[in-house]
């Protein structure tokens, strides 16, 4: 037998817009990256090197780049300049 909820009707009680509850998530994700990427680079920096490209051997992690060689800090690979 069918039974209707009547407090789903109620705008106080409705759960959160998916969609809205997404962006919020996605936002704060969002900044949260981007507070690391500038202390990793803040990081970098103060010890003379700067952040470079994905790592073209494993795709775990940005390979910093220092005077005379390009290292990824998740594999190992090292290459010369």
């Amino acid at each position: 037998m069918y039974r209707s909820n009547t407090s789903r009707n109620r705008p106080s009680e409705r759960p959160p817009r998916p969609v809205a509850t997404l962006r919020r998530r996605v936002d704060a994700i969002e900044r949260e990256q981007l507070l690391l990427r500038n202390t990793v680079s803040g990081l970098a920096r103060d010890r003379g090197l700067s952040i470079g490209c994905e790592c073209s051997k494993c795709n775990r992690a940005y390979t910093l780049v220092g005077k005379t060689r390009l290292f990824c800090p998740a594999c190992g690979y090292e290459r010369g300049l």
